[in-house]
C-alpha cells in the first residue's frame, strides 16, 4: 500500500515537467508563477515554503478559469519537523464587478512526512481561496485547505506569486 502511494505521489510530480515543456513551446513562459508562502496547519504548526502556480493549464485542457499548482512547507510542529507536498487544481469563480479578485475551489493531492519518526502519508485536499493582482505581474493568494490524511487537518496558507 505505502508503495502506491508513493508511485502515485511519483507520477502525479511527473506531469509537472510536461505542464512546464507545452507552456515554453507556446511562448508562454510568464504564464508560469513561483513565489514564497507562509502556512500554519492545526496540530503541525507554522510552515514556509514555496508555490509554483500553472495559471495557463485550463488553455492547454479548454477549460477557462483552470489552474494547477504544486507546492511544498516545511513545518516546525511542537514535537519533530514534517514537510508536505501538494499538487492541486483550482477553479476560477469569477466576479465581474472585481476583476482583480480571483476567488477560487479546488481538489489535490497531499504527501506528508515526518523526519522523527520516519511516517509518511498520502492525503487528499479540499480548498478554497482567493487571489489578489496587486500589480500586473504580481499575485497575492489567502487560502484555506483541509488535507484528509488520518484524519482531517486545516491549513491556512498566503503567499506571493510573481
Amino acid at each position: 500500500m505505502r508503495q502506491a502511494k508513493v508511485l502515485a505521489v511519483l507520477v502525479a510530480l511527473a506531469t509537472l515537467p510536461g505542464a512546464l515543456a507545452a507552456q515554453a513551446a507556446q511562448g508562454n513562459a510568464r504564464a508560469i508563477q513561483f513565489g514564497p508562502q507562509i502556512s500554519w496547519g492545526d496540530g503541525f504548526g507554522v510552515g514556509v515554503g514555496a508555490r509554483v502556480n500553472y495559471p495557463t493549464v485550463g488553455q492547454m485542457v479548454g477549460v477557462r478559469g483552470l489552474e494547477t499548482y504544486a507546492s511544498f512547507d516545511y513545518h516546525f510542529p511542537s514535537v519533530g519537523n514534517m514537510w508536505e507536498a501538494n499538487l492541486n487544481a483550482t477553479y476560477a469563480v469569477a466576479i465581474a464587478s472585481m476583476p482583480k479578485l480571483a476567488p477560487y475551489v479546488g481538489a489535490g493531492l497531499s504527501y506528508v512526512k515526518w523526519t522523527s519518526g520516519g511516517g509518511s502519508d498520502l492525503g487528499f485536499n479540499a480548498l478554497a481561496g482567493a487571489r489578489f493582482t496587486v500589480a500586473s505581474k504580481y499575485r497575492m493568494f489567502g487560502e484555506a485547505r483541509m488535507a484528509f490524511h488520518n484524519s482531517a487537518h486545516l491549513f491556512l496558507t498566503a503567499g506571493l506569486l510573481f
